[in-house]
């Protein structure tokens, strides 16, 4: 079978709305023929381009043909990172906004596009983005961001962020306090912070990495963390 016919057939047998790449032809190893052939087909209206190197199959209805949903989209944009901003934290229950704008965690680049009626920022960054850990970066960029989370205060969204944590195991939040050494001081102070009203001992190692006389103005109250006068957080 040529390249064409393979990669026809399979665009045929795809369900309406289903978002394809390139690397859903890799097995063909030809990409300059993958990409005439899916270019060929987005002339012939039988594929609809997303952006750059992504294809849907529209979904025909009695308005004419649409594309996938929103989730299946940024499922397709985090294909080499990882969903953070405002779509993460909606998902985390820390505010009940339902963003415009995304924003892709990766290894590529930095850009801003449109897909769809979707604000996409790609933001590049250094690291292994996989099903494991993914969870535990999101919780930390939410303290990284705990100031303009959309739809909710500080102290909401600390409170929020406190639960989830508690609500770990004690592995979990080994593997948190890991990852938040890669993170600016701040979010270390403020998962140490929360370590240690937890009673986890893990604190101990964060407060080790901080300049004792480093002071993070986040607008936090003492009701929402007792102990943030001892890691210098106002």
């Amino acid at each position: 079978m040529t390249v064409a016919k393979d990669v026809k057939q399979k665009v045929l047998q795809l369900e309406e709305g289903k978002v394809i790449t390139y690397d859903d032809f890799a097995y063909l190893q030809n990409f300059n023929a993958v990409s005439l052939v899916l270019s060929r087909l987005v002339k012939e209206g039988v594929l609809k381009r997303l952006e750059k190197g992504k294809y849907y199959k529209p979904i025909k209805s009695k308005f004419g043909g649409r594309g996938p949903s929103e989730s299946q989209i940024v499922k397709s944009l985090a294909d080499e990172g990882y969903v953070s901003g405002s779509v993460a934290y909606n998902k985390l229950g820390l505010t009940t906004q339902v963003p415009n704008e995304v924003i892709i965690i990766g290894k590529k680049y930095n850009r801003t596009t449109k897909v769809g009626n979707l604000s996409v920022k790609y933001q590049k960054r250094e690291g292994s983005f996989n099903n494991k850990n993914i969870k535990y970066l999101q919780i930390l960029d939410a303290i990284k961001d705990i100031k303009k989370i959309a739809g909710s205060n500080v102290n909401q969204s600390l409170e929020k962020i406190i639960s989830i944590i508690k609500n770990m195991d004690a592995s979990e939040q080994e593997r948190l306090a890991k990852y938040a050494e890669n993170y600016k001081p701040m979010v270390r102070a403020v998962l140490g912070a929360i370590l240690e009203q937890l009673g986890n001992p893990l604190f101990l190692n964060l407060k080790q990495t901080l300049n004792p006389l480093t002071k993070y103005n986040l607008g936090i109250e003492t009701s929402s963390l007792p102990n943030r006068e001892s890691w210098r957080i106002e």
